[in-house]
């Protein structure tokens, strides 16, 4: 591909596919090309993972019962 097909590949990934940054990114990795037609490019993500501490886990599992509770007692 030339450098127009993988700038219209790459934005139509944002405006179509809906794909994060990181997909986009790794898109154009794989390609292996530095390419300056990219019209859309993703907005990085802000969002920071959830991360529950032991005690309020504890607390999720009390609160849990049956077969969902066990499933939880598993993971």
């Amino acid at each position: 591909m030339a450098e127009p097909e993988i700038g219209r590949f790459l934005s139509t990934l944002a405006t179509e596919g809906h794909v994060s940054a990181s997909t986009q990114n790794q898109a154009l990795n794989v390609l292996n090309k530095k390419i300056g037609l990219v019209t859309v490019w993703c907005a990085q993500s802000g969002r920071v993972p959830v991360v529950l501490t032991k005690e309020e886990v504890k607390n999720v599992i009390n609160h849990m019962t049956g077969v969902p509770r066990l499933m939880a007692l598993l993971l």
